[in-house]
């Protein structure tokens, strides 16, 4: 996420897999407990982000579920932050952004 946010942004692929098959995201609500619906996975994951990254994404990240082949994925829409995002690690914090397709760690 912080390497989309310190880029140009991009979409993260829920319940994709490599090859851009759908597996769908019933198996990700399965393992949620109090909520296992998709409420409760964009919850999930709007704590996630915000508790790992420097600045709070509301307003940056959209995060959606649509069919693709009559199968349910997520799709996460992040545009750029504007400003340095950091990620925070084990040893501190690491500046993440997008080479091509690859993350480096600044």
């Amino acid at each position: 996420m912080a390497g989309f946010l310190n880029s140009d942004g991009g979409v993260l692929a829920i319940g994709v897999d490599d090859e851009g098959q759908p597996l769908g995201v019933d198996s990700d609500l399965a393992t949620f407990k109090s909520k296992p619906n998709l409420d409760g996975l964009e919850l999930f994951l709007r704590e996630l982000f915000d508790a790992n990254l420097s600045t709070t994404t509301a307003g940056l990240v959209r995060i959606s579920f649509e069919p693709l082949s009559g199968i349910t994925i997520g799709l996460v829409r992040v545009t750029p932050s504007g400003k340095p995002v950091f990620a925070k690690g084990q040893n501190g914090r690491g500046s993440y952004r997008l080479l091509g397709p690859h993350w480096e760690c600044q």
